[in-house]
């Protein structure tokens, strides 16, 4: 499992990305604790990271799981 940071740093994007993304409903935790930490899965950065990014369309779109 990754946490928002890592799976941020992973990805090439910063924290408040994937924060945003968390808001917008683009991507889910799978795990988040009582204190707020989230956490991310390894299938949920290898499908971000096969996305086309280059594509003005699905910039900033990872899938949830």
């Amino acid at each position: 499992m990754f946490s928002r940071n890592a799976f941020a740093e992973a990805l090439g994007v910063s924290p408040a990305t994937v924060m945003n993304w968390e808001y917008r409903g683009l991507v889910k935790p799978v795990k988040t604790t009582i204190t707020g930490r989230v956490f991310y899965s390894q299938e949920q950065l290898d499908a971000s990271l096969a996305e086309d990014y280059s594509n003005p369309v699905l910039k900033g779109v990872i899938p949830n799981e």
